[in-house]
């Protein structure tokens, strides 16, 4: 996972990509905001969209307005080496991501089938996030994608029960010697997009920020 949604887009070869890759995907799965793409084992892609709309759901009931372009196409490889060969070969991706992208320009997600639940939740909300919070700070453009990242829950009859706003432990590692050097009001208040602080930086403010992102959404759902 890059540090920008954007970045992405940059990568990009500058010429027209047909649909042509989707020939590689037999089978698909139609719900209200997706359209998955897959290539074997239709019950767990099921397990996965139905998931996918209860997840949108939630967002736009206890978060924010989650207005876009829908139905996402999403394209479900079979393991991590396909995922990448497949983003290498039919996007021009020259550093393919672990676990998942998201393209703007072609309103596609993908990921693998074993990446997680968390893999979908977070890239998912950066399109969420650029396309109705315009006006977010810059630390929120990873921050608030990671929120809802690692989480727990369960279904409730047809309705989506979740807890959000856990840090993956491996975030902390990956910062090291260097979360005892982080500077929250500097990260909080930078207008660089690519400034001095690293992805993993802009995430951690996401477990400090918890509170405030509830507190924003308890106000909207009072609708003031």
């Amino acid at each position: 996972m890059k540090l920008m949604l954007c970045i992405w887009t940059l990568l990009l070869p500058l010429v027209v990509i047909g649909q042509g890759y989707l020939e590689q995907f037999p089978f698909q799965e139609k719900t209200k905001y997706f359209v998955f793409r897959f290539k074997r084992n239709p019950e767990r892609i099921k397990v996965i969209a139905r998931f996918a709309d209860g997840f949108i759901s939630v967002v736009n009931r206890d978060f924010l307005k989650a207005e876009f372009n829908y139905p996402i196409r999403a394209l479900m490889l079979e393991d991590r080496a396909s995922f990448q060969k497949f983003l290498r070969e039919q996007f021009g991706v020259t550093d393919p991501p672990g676990f998942g992208i998201f393209l703007y320009q072609f309103n596609l997600f993908a990921t693998y089938e074993d990446s997680g639940l968390g893999t979908f939740t977070y890239e998912i909300m950066h399109p969420l996030v650029e396309h109705n919070l315009k006006d977010r700070p810059i630390w929120a453009i990873e921050g608030i994608p990671t929120f809802f990242e690692k989480f727990y829950g369960y279904w409730r009859g047809d309705e989506l029960v979740v807890q959000w706003g856990f840090h993956n432990p491996w975030r902390i590692q990956r910062l090291g010697t260097n979360l005892s050097q982080l500077d929250l009001k500097a990260i909080v208040s930078t207008t660089q997009t690519l400034g001095n602080y690293a992805e993993s930086d802009y995430r951690l403010v996401q477990k400090l920020f918890n509170n405030v992102i509830y507190f924003y959404a308890d106000i909207r759902r009072i609708d003031i």
